[in-house]
């Protein structure tokens, strides 16, 4: 929807939409460390040593927002109407209107930046979301017609 993005960065910056507890317990650098320690002296139902990996702030941010967002009904009902809908596709939706929505398109490394990874791994994970339509549909935003 146009100019929803940044409605809600409005929002957010006002303080009138915030993010789940859930999710901002996850800025405690300390609990995300206690918690990783906890986990380091897991045992199996028999009191064996089995420690668990240690957790990511970022991947276990991605868990508790999927977590999130299939519990609220709007986005239940999104999931209903869409095939597919998944809440990892939408950072791959973020990096393609970055790339191929906007007039002019975000740079690849500030893309990249901006999702929090280097534009190695942007290329390779969101770069190659690209066909002969777009190919053409660029082409043709620049010089103003298509190009054999």
């Amino acid at each position: 929807m146009p100019k929803e993005g940044e409605k809600v960065l409005k929002q957010f910056a006002s303080g009138e939409v915030k993010l789940p507890p859930a999710i901002l317990s996850l800025q405690d650098e300390k609990a995300m460390k206690a918690k990783n320690e906890e986990r380091a002296k897991a045992v199996d139902k028999d009191g064996n040593p089995k420690p668990k990996p240690p957790l990511s702030a970022f991947k276990e941010c991605g868990q508790r927002f999927k977590q999130y967002l299939d519990r609220h009904p709007y986005w239940q009902s999104l999931v209903k109407e869409i095939d597919g809908l998944t809440p990892y596709g939408l950072r791959h939706g973020f990096a393609w209107r970055g790339a191929k929505y906007y007039p002019r398109s975000i740079p690849p490394r500030d893309l990249a930046a901006l999702m929090g990874h280097d534009p190695v791994t942007h290329q390779r994970h969101y770069g190659k979301w690209t066909d002969e339509a777009d190919i053409a549909l660029t082409v043709e935003s620049i010089t103003g017609s298509v190009s054999a």
